[in-house]
């Protein structure tokens, strides 16, 4: 059984579920989003891409935030109702992640994404990471048949681009992920004890 890191009573306030699917959640391809307020918006227009692109999937969205207001409860289940989907939102008691380091355009709301893998480590094979700003224009079946071993993850790699040349250091574009079970998170323990060292570099 994975190492959790999180206690879900105190992190996890409450879900809320909007469930529209004709489906049960067995077979489901699974996505997450970690956001704050600002970006609920987004992540309604992200999750009605993913099923725009893939019209016969079948899906489950797992959206862990912060604040969610009755507007916003109505907005996500008029989205899942649309498109006979399947929406869990997780209200976070983010606290304690307010205290861990963070800086002008790296809101503590960076780190929703350990607590959706460690959530889920227990729960699920496989779940997809998606931030709020990515877009779905095809279909990702593929990404169910990627194979890799227990507990890494999968991510995609940017080459950085300056004025039209190849710069010198390659990064992890954080938005879009694959995570089987979750060694990841001693990364979270590292943060916690190097605070002037972070650099946001996973």
């Amino acid at each position: 059984m994975s190492k959790t890191y999180f206690n879900e009573a105190e992190v996890i306030r409450t879900v809320m579920d909007f469930n529209h699917s004709e489906g049960g959640s067995e077979n489901a391809f699974n996505i997450a989003y970690g956001i704050d307020k600002n970006f609920l918006f987004g992540c309604g227009v992200s999750i009605a891409s993913v099923l725009l692109s893939n019209p016969s999937g079948h899906f489950v969205f797992h959206v862990f935030t912060d604040y969610f207001s009755d507007d916003d409860r109505q907005k996500f289940d008029d989205l899942a109702a649309q498109y006979k989907t399947h929406i869990s939102v997780y209200l976070i008691d983010c606290e304690k992640l307010k205290s861990l380091p963070s800086t002008k355009n790296w809101t503590y709301a960076i780190y929703f994404r350990f607590i959706i893998f460690d959530y889920f480590a227990s729960r699920l094979d496989r779940i997809l990471y998606l931030d709020a700003d990515i877009v779905c224009q095809n279909s990702v079946d593929e990404l169910l048949s990627l194979e890799f071993a227990g507990g890494l993850v999968l991510s995609l790699l940017k080459v950085r681009r300056r004025g039209g040349r190849r710069g010198p250091k390659p990064y992890v574009v954080l938005g879009l992920r694959t995570a089987i079970s979750t060694r990841a998170f001693y990364l979270l323990t590292y943060v916690r004890g190097s605070r002037r060292r972070l650099l946001f570099r996973q």
